[in-house]
């Protein structure tokens, strides 16, 4: 073989070496680009889905007595429920949530589309309640900001805000809230009647003779009182919170977690908690229990949602972030 044989062949050697390392090169750039490009999409969208969640709190594990041994037959027997730690939103689910949630689902509510002619349930001015039309969460007979907690929601339009929100986060699971897990979180572990004690005392809340300035006209804005030991507004008062509960006459057979009693024959009716502005004082008490059909909305009713078996919330990366 010839001196001028070798150094050809050599020479392609070399020509197919440096094409594989720039195929490798460019690969491996390819790689890098799109890596970043899935680290940036992500960070933005986590960044994204943070401006669309409620404030969640992280409820502590615990056990309570829950029920009301000399209350409604309905808040009996008294029995001693143990809980695991969950997350619960600070805030009855506000008006400026619940339109973001309008807006990047393009939902519509049982009030909007008044497919049976009621439209929701107000309190009018002669003092009666009645199904007016035209009214729904945009338009609560009264003047609400966004920070108001959202009203004329049915069950049905709340369980689809929940199942919005974890579809959206996929890593993260939301629901309405357990009645067990509304009462453990509303005593805050205290054992009194109402959740500040054997009396709600003046201006601590909403309702009819709570001393506030919205009594019996309309609901307050997120934050308008104090926190209670778990770090949570408005507990009780305010607007009538849904849960995930089917309604029972009695607490026989009931659970005795977190988990929520959604068999029976009344599974059409959900459990209420919490009373509202329009409401005298002993519904707030904490063991006190309501309830209403899954289609019903009315302007003193909304709702509060719950995080099981909480983990750590992803951040978003900040160097992919504008």
């Amino acid at each position: 073989e010839s001196r001028e044989d070798y150094d050809a062949a050599k020479g392609k050697f070399v020509a197919a070496q440096m094409a594989v390392a720039g195929r490798v090169a460019r690969f491996q750039a390819s790689w890098a680009a799109r890596r970043e490009a899935r680290a940036k999409t992500r960070a933005q969208r986590l960044a994204w889905l943070k401006t669309i969640t409620p404030k969640m709190v992280d409820i502590p594990a615990g056990n309570f007595s829950m029920g009301d041994a000399n209350g409604d037959k309905d808040a009996q027997p008294v029995h001693k429920v143990e809980l695991a730690a969950f997350r619960l939103s600070e805030n009855e689910i506000t008006k400026m949530r619940f339109q973001q949630f309008v807006k990047y689902s393009g939902y519509v509510t049982e009030a909007e589309k008044n497919t049976d002619g009621l439209g929701c349930a107000v309190y009018n001015s002669d003092g009666s309640w009645g199904w007016r039309e035209g009214f729904n969460w945009k338009k609560a007979s009264f003047d609400q900001s966004d920070r108001d907690p959202v009203v004329c929601v049915s069950w049905n339009d709340a369980q689809a805000y929940v199942d919005w929100l974890s579809k959206e986060w996929k890593e993260r699971s939301f629901k309405l809230v357990s009645e067990s897990e509304w009462e453990y979180a509303a005593r805050a572990t205290g054992t009194s009647k109402y959740p500040m004690g054997d009396s709600l005392g003046n201006n601590k809340t909403v309702c009819d003779g709570c001393g506030s300035a919205w009594d019996v006209k309309r609901t307050a804005p997120a934050g308008s009182f104090a926190l209670n030991k778990f770090k949570l507004h408005a507990m009780p008062g305010n607007v009538w919170e849904w849960t995930r509960d089917c309604w029972h006459d009695n607490y026989k057979g009931a659970p005795k977690t977190n988990a929520a009693w959604d068999s029976g024959d009344e599974c059409g009716r959900r459990v209420l908690r919490g009373g509202s502005w329009f409401n005298k004082q002993q519904y707030l008490q904490s063991a006190y229990r309501g309830s209403n059909k899954i289609n019903y909305r009315g302007n003193n009713l909304g709702f509060r949602i719950t995080e099981n078996d909480p983990q750590p919330v992803p951040e978003p990366d900040p160097q992919y972030l504008p």
